[in-house]
């Protein structure tokens, strides 16, 4: 069989975007809260520089401060894995009931900068240290 022929690509200077909503990084063209949608998959479909993870939970749940801290720092982690970086540290925002009618959506939220654009000096954007004591802290 015959190997299929690849098309050519184009020079990167040929290559242009009109509309964000068609890049891979909207964040270059000005719109971090379009990429920011993008990559949270949790997002109530409005654009936002909040990355937002729910986690839903059986009925009966107890909601400990260990539940919340293992679910933050498991929304930390997912909101690295899709490209952005923590402007805050986050954290737990409320529950709602889930579509089931039985299980509990426990929603967590955190103020994001995309991570294409987060060392640009002239963006904001702070690391976190994990909750407790950092070197920083005086007694």
């Amino acid at each position: 069989m015959p190997a299929a022929k690849k098309a050519a690509a184009k020079p990167a200077e040929e290559l242009t975007v009109e509309d964000p909503k068609d890049m891979q990084f909207p964040s270059e063209a000005g719109e971090p809260e379009l990429e920011i949608s993008k990559r949270s998959a949790d997002n109530l479909d409005e654009e936002s520089e909040t990355h937002r993870k729910v986690f839903t939970v059986p009925p009966g749940t107890q909601l400990t401060d260990e539940l919340h801290n293992a679910n933050v720092w498991a929304m930390r982690q997912y909101l690295m894995n899709q490209g952005l970086r923590p402007a805050e540290d986050g954290g737990f925002v409320g529950a709602e009931d889930n579509a089931d009618g039985v299980s509990l959506d426990l929603v967590y939220e955190c103020q994001v900068v995309p991570a294409h654009v987060a060392t640009d000096p002239e963006v904001s954007h702070a690391t976190v240290p994990p909750p407790g004591e950092t070197s920083t802290d005086e007694d």
